[in-house]
């Protein structure tokens, strides 16, 4: 069994964010994805969100293993994108999806239908 951890904040503080997914993991929560919706729509505010969740993840030395996404508009996560390559987790996992030898993809769960329907 797996779960998301979804932290949100009604302002977007990122120190919300961050404590509600030690809150989580406090309790064996969150292993699946690790994924907020942000309430701005603003690139800078997905940036700075996306970045925190990157940080933490990198922290722990989960960013190879644990996915993230801040649920955004696609234009706005291209925008991020643009910003700070492979800071979104989201275009992250699927390029690593992408590039993996059958052998890796398989290891992590990836099959063709996965891969096809995430681009």
């Amino acid at each position: 069994m797996s779960a998301r951890v979804q932290p949100n904040s009604p302002t977007d503080h990122i120190d919300d964010i961050v404590w509600q997914v030690f809150d989580a993991w406090s309790y064996g929560v969150g292993d699946l994805v690790l994924g907020t919706n942000p309430v701005s729509s603003e690139t800078d505010a997905v940036a700075k969100i996306e970045a925190a969740l990157f940080d933490l993840l990198a922290t722990f030395q989960l960013e190879d293993t644990l996915p993230n996404c801040v649920l955004s508009h696609i234009d706005i996560q291209a925008e991020v994108e643009e910003r700070s390559v492979f800071l979104t987790g989201c275009i992250r996992w699927r390029v690593r999806a992408l590039s993996s030898p059958e052998a890796d993809r398989q290891k992590h769960g990836y099959t063709a239908y996965l891969i096809a329907n995430a681009l």
